[in-house]
């Protein structure tokens, strides 16, 4: 169930509402996405530092990848849980080392803008 009843009805590929609005808490870059040494961010942080060149000090660069890609980003994944509902979009990023690869990037609705949850490299598309 979504915190937010005005966008309980959200599914895949519905845009982000208020994407442009969106909030990239520090924590959960700096201390989870990009922090090698966290137990379930750890392999997340890795490729994202051999394949992109973000590591922990860059949280910043890659907050403002994530911001600049979400406008008019759609949803791909929909998780509805007891207490919130996650959106997961894919955006094309690129990195500080100038390649480009696309990641998932999880979001909650708060107060109807989206927070983000958690982001990693999508290894499918690498394959692809």
């Amino acid at each position: 169930m979504s915190a937010d009843p005005d966008f309980a009805e959200l599914q895949v590929g519905d845009y982000l509402p208020r994407s442009r609005e969106a909030v990239v808490p520090l924590e959960k870059l700096r201390d989870y996405s990009l922090n090698p040494d966290h137990p379930d961010g750890g392999p997340k942080a890795r490729v994202l530092a051999s394949l992109l060149g973000f590591r922990r000090d860059d949280w910043r660069a890659l907050r403002d990848e994530l911001l600049r890609s979400l406008p008019g980003a759609r949803i791909v994944r929909v998780n509805r849980g007891s207490h919130e509902d996650t959106y997961g979009t894919t955006l094309t990023i690129r990195g500080l080392n100038g390649r480009e690869a696309q990641v998932i990037a999880a979001w909650k609705l708060e107060k109807g803008a989206p927070r983000l949850v958690s982001v990693y490299v999508d290894m499918d598309a690498l394959k692809g």
